[in-house]
């Protein structure tokens, strides 16, 4: 699965297809595979956002260990955190 891959990009470009999918077929929500696919987009978009956060989370963390390492090496002034 693109998910687990991280493949985002391609995932971008297949959920915006699957986007277009429902909006063509929007009434047709009462059949069961059409409310199965839709699930499963559910279900990626929710491990794609756990994802993407947990990735900004990481990068967030880096910068504020590397500010403090180059606060600690008198590299970066604090008044340049900001």
């Amino acid at each position: 699965m693109l998910t687990a891959e991280r493949s985002y990009r391609e995932v971008a470009n297949l959920l915006d297809a699957v986007k277009q999918f429902f909006t063509h077929f929007d009434r047709y929500v009462h059949i069961p595979v059409i409310q199965n696919i839709e699930e499963r987009v559910k279900t990626i978009r929710l491990t794609l956002t756990d994802q993407i956060s947990e990735i900004f989370q990481k990068l967030a963390h880096v910068r504020v260990l590397q500010c403090v390492f180059a606060i600690n090496l008198k590299v970066l002034p604090a008044h340049e955190l900001h």
